[in-house]
């Protein structure tokens, strides 16, 4: 945890010389530097060669100290207004009170944060045989940030995952209060400061349900891309670190997910609209080095997606709906029965017609993906009153972003009918999540480019309106389910909302002595251990333990998959060239070692909660007997 801390803190201080380096706030720098740095991460891990970032960061930071040391004698000082103390006060909030949270949904111990301990414990991308992440679908960039940080830690913990994801939701949401400066005196200052802090940990749980008790990659998503677009307007007159910003950002959000590409396409198609004039001069008559940083920004999104690609042609790795695209899932005979509404697309499209109107994002009483488009159209023609130079440019802007956003929407429920399982279709799974990025970050674009305009509210006739809206999304808008899980005692009672991840927490509460009394060897990315149990590789007790082995490999006999194969699947494992081989017969395995005629060296049959080491000649010794779950 000390060495996960001093990664932040070395970030942080990245961040704060950029200010000087970079001539731009904190609330601009901070995003920068950790999208600039889960990049260089990506790449090094991506070459094989990640433990060459511990020296290689050291020295970036000195350049950057000499540059800023280089500039000392400018004209414009470094801006850590309130948004840097803001800042500090919330992840300092996080790193202490995130001690209790737990991965309760399904997909963070099956993928996100899984996917997440291996390749902070490995130099380099698994190959589809070894990968946690086994399909295209789901890129790791997201993830490199955790990598980043827990360099010198190794094994990653759950609490340093939430804290890398909240840093994401925290330090993407910061630009949003770059414009509120300091007041006149420091007793108004403090609650200025803590009033932001709260914003800062609050506005992610605005729009999804996803916010600390989740590892999903949709919200991030979403402030990226909001961010990007955010720069992009705040800077009519795109200079070096402006081009930088949207490139890092778009980039980044390529290689988070198969949808990030379309994200990026709208972005860069949005961003074009609002630089189209400086751009058009720059390619007309600026210096070539400012060409070809242009050309750089815009060249960047394709290339790490592209890399993105032929790593997967490398591993072996494939997309989730291949077999379904290969079965014709995406024929004209579909399309045209979904656009005619026969079989089972028309009550999946009513479904999805009356979520998209009327259910809310983040599952609370607040806006629904309509309502953030007509917020979003609102509060744009309410910003080209005020700015009537930019007013068309945004128009066009947000004409191509809604219409992206529509074309996104018939494809997601496209693939609740033809793509997705029967049930997922039926219940619209994960609608929330798969829905949200695109509108939000319209909603982020708006109020970031609305903030300069907040000191018009101290008006006499307006200073009832700021109070009444603040209370009006604060009681209604505010997913509070999510937002006060960093309180301890509140995690558990909030997954007592949904009565299967309630078992799940449960169940992980109950095998934590078993966890704990597992020998470290175990988890080494050489290792790999056999489970002998009387359930089956996707049940959660597996899933468990597989996640707490992690990078190591772990793999299930039992005689729900195997049936009477169970010695033969033992013995072709126990062939299989690997340094460190260990059998854990877990407390509900005796029945499977025996049926499978597993005995150690002294030809004892195995015992419930021991472990046992295989020897070079075949033989199973017992390394230690472990604590029994507490059930």
């Amino acid at each position: 945890m000390l060495m996960f801390l001093a990664m932040l803190c070395l970030l942080v201080l990245t961040a704060c010389i950029l200010t000087w380096v970079a001539d731009a706030p904190f609330a601009q720098t901070l995003p920068l530097t950790i999208t600039a740095g889960t990049l260089v991460t990506y790449l090094f891990t991506a070459a094989g060669e990640k433990e060459w970032l511990v020296p290689v960061l050291p020295v970036v930071v000195l350049v950057l100290a000499f540059l800023a040391w280089r500039r000392r004698d400018g004209e414009k000082a470094p801006r850590f207004g309130p948004a840097f103390f803001a800042f500090v006060l919330a992840i300092a909030a996080v790193a202490a009170l995130s001690g209790h949270l737990q991965l309760t949904i399904f997909d963070d111990l099956s993928h996100w944060g899984l996917f997440t301990r291996q390749i902070c414990g490995m130099d380099k991308f698994p190959a589809a045989a070894q990968s946690a992440s086994t399909f295209s679908d789901y890129p790791p960039g997201l993830q490199m940030l955790a990598a980043l940080l827990n360099l010198g830690a190794g094994r990653a913990s759950v609490r340093t995952m939430f804290i890398a994801q909240i840093l994401w939701y925290v330090g993407l949401t910061l630009p949003l209060l770059a414009d509120f400066g300091w007041r006149r005196t420091r007793w108004a200052d403090l609650p200025l400061v803590a009033g932001m802090s709260a914003f800062l940990l609050i506005f992610p749980a605005f729009y999804t349900k996803y916010h600390q008790m989740s590892l999903v990659v949709e919200p991030v998503m979403a402030l990226l891309l909001g961010w990007a677009l955010l720069t992009a307007w705040r800077s009519p007159r795109p200079g070096f670190w402006d081009l930088a910003a949207v490139g890092c950002g778009l980039s980044v959000l390529v290689i988070s997910k198969s949808t990030g590409p379309l994200y990026a396409l709208a972005g860069a198609a949005a961003v074009l609209v609002l630089w189209r004039e400086p751009l058009w001069q720059l390619i007309r008559r600026g210096s070539w080095p400012a060409r070809c940083t242009a050309l750089a920004a815009a060249l960047a999104a394709p290339a790490f997606w592209y890399s993105w690609k032929l790593l997967c042609r490398l591993k072996g790795t494939s997309s989730y709906f291949t077999q379904d695209v290969a079965e014709g899932a995406l024929s004209l005979e579909n399309l045209r029965a979904f656009f005619a509404g026969q079989g089972q697309s028309r009550p999946v499209i009513a479904h999805f017609f009356r979520f998209f109107c009327i259910e809310p994002l983040n599952r609370a009483a607040g806006l629904s993906a309509l309502g953030f488009l007509l917020v979003f159209w609102l509060l744009a023609w309410r910003l080209g009153r005020l700015v009537p130079a930019r007013a068309r440019a945004l128009r066009v802007a947000g004409v191509i972003l809604t219409v992206v956003f529509l074309a996104y929407a018939v494809g997601l429920c496209f693939s609740y009918v033809y793509l997705f399982d029967a049930d997922e279709g039926e219940q619209l799974a994960a609608y929330h999540r798969y829905i949200a990025p695109l509108p939000v970050a319209m909603l982020y674009l708006a109020l970031g480019a609305l903030a300069p305009f907040t000191g018009r509210l101290r008006a006499a006739k307006r200073r009832w309106l700021a109070p009444v809206c603040a209370a009006a999304v604060f009681a209604v808008g505010i997913n509070w389910t999510a937002a006060t899980e960093l309180v301890p005692g509140f995690f558990l009672p909030h997954r007592q909302l949904d009565p299967q991840e309630a078992v799940w927490a449960q169940e992980q509460t109950e095998l934590q002595p078993v966890f704990d009394s597992l020998p470290d060897q175990l988890r080494r990315d050489d290792a790999a251990t056999l489970v002998v149990t009387d359930a089956p590789s996707w049940d959660h007790d597996c899933r468990l333990y597989k996640f707490d082995l992690t990078p190591g490999q772990t793999l299930s006999l039992n005689p729900v998959e195997f049936g009477g194969r169970m010695a033969e699947a033992y013995a072709a494992w126990a062939a299989e060239e690997q340094p460190l081989k260990y059998v854990f017969c877990a407390w509900n395995g005796e029945a499977a070692a025996a049926q499978a005629a597993l005995a150690d060296t002294d030809g004892a049959p195995l015992r419930a909660n021991c472990l046992y080491r295989l020897e070079e000649d075949g033989g199973l010794v017992l390394e230690k007997e472990l604590a029994a779950p507490a059930r």
